[in-house]
């Protein structure tokens, strides 16, 4: 193993991979519903061969952790498929999915079987009315409810739920989720609103802080940081002092995390980027499909010449760049 790191240090361990571009919901800050969207078509997605051989090639150069991401990667035809042959990668220590949860109902024995133990579900709100406007298209929290139950019955170890918080949104959701979370045995873990893509309106007006949701939860409950708080995570983790359960939160605005990231993204169409908040990527699945022997040299010197720090220098970027050319979350897989 050959591990590689940025100009600052990073070493790369983590790769956050989109199967598709597709989603089947409408939240407002990624999708917004007022939009037409144009997908990639099945010639240009990575296929599952290609994808097999980027995730062993990543490994080989020190990653140990996959999150397979969207879009809704659920909408991937056989996508347990696809897990079952990454489960068999020597050195591929930890595989998870993030969904909306929609077809967890019917797809979670498919996917335990398949070998996933690890998911995370979004769910903005846990009131079905609010629920509903924040998904865009009047969907029902029900049939996310239907789909944490199923993975439950199907025998995941690890369950998170992920809330995007607004304020004067669903900054009120708070407390609602964390008593959800705790009465089900779930991890909850709460995202500040970020200034990913350019579509979905962000101010910093809109940023329900760190500070601000750790008072809303102590109005309630008792908890102190987590013993097992790891450097490279994203998420700041918090036990209950009941010992009930713990929640996390990803402050990416308040307190960004950029000096310790170590997560490399690619989209569904082979597009590679070094930070979530990226202008640009490298298109390598041309590469791929024509010189695979190729990849890692590439993907080396991508990483080399990193400098990423966008969330600690996210004034002055702002002053100094177009938001239109950020790129948009569902295609960078969020």
């Amino acid at each position: 193993m050959n591990t590689v790191h940025d100009q600052l240090g990073r070493k790369l361990s983590t790769v956050r991979i989109s199967v598709t571009n597709r989603c089947n919901f409408r939240c407002h800050y990624c999708m917004p519903p007022d939009i037409k969207y144009h997908f990639c078509n099945k010639k240009s997605l990575m296929s599952f061969d290609e994808i097999i051989y980027l995730v062993k090639t990543l490994v080989n150069m020190g990653v140990h952790k996959l999150k397979l991401t969207g879009g809704e990667p659920l909408l991937r035809p056989n996508l347990a498929e696809l897990i079952a042959k990454l489960q068999s990668i020597d050195g591929l220590a930890d595989i998870s999915l993030i969904t909306n949860g929609y077809l967890l109902s019917k797809l979670a024995s498919e996917l335990y079987a398949a070998g996933l133990r690890r998911i995370t579900i979004s769910i903005d709100a846990i009131d079905d009315g609010l629920y509903r406007q924040m998904n865009g298209l009047n969907i029902p929290i029900d049939k996310v409810l239907a789909g944490i139950e199923a993975v439950k019955i199907a025998g995941f170890t690890e369950i998170k739920l992920n809330a995007v918080i607004q304020k004067g949104v669903n900054h009120q959701q708070i407390l609602p989720l964390i008593r959800f979370t705790r009465s089900q045995g779930l991890t909850m873990r709460f995202i500040e609103f970020m200034d990913v893509g350019t579509q979905n309106n962000w101010d910093m007006s809109k940023v329900y802080s760190e500070e601000q949701i750790l008072k809303d939860i102590a109005e309630e409950f008792e908890f102190a940081p987590h013993p097992a708080n790891r450097g490279s995570d994203t998420a700041k983790r918090f036990e209950f002092k009941d010992g009930q359960g713990e929640f996390g939160i990803i402050s990416s605005v308040s307190n960004p995390f950029c000096k310790r990231c170590d997560r490399l993204r690619v989209s569904a169409e082979g597009e590679f980027f070094t930070c979530l908040f990226a202008t640009h990527g490298l298109k390598l699945l041309p590469t791929l499909r024509e010189h695979p022997e190729e990849i890692e040299e590439l993907i080396r010197s991508l990483w080399k010449a990193r400098t990423d720090a966008y969330s600690e220098h996210r004034i002055q970027w702002i002053r100094k760049n177009p938001v239109k050319s950020r790129i948009e979350m569902f295609k960078i897989g969020g």
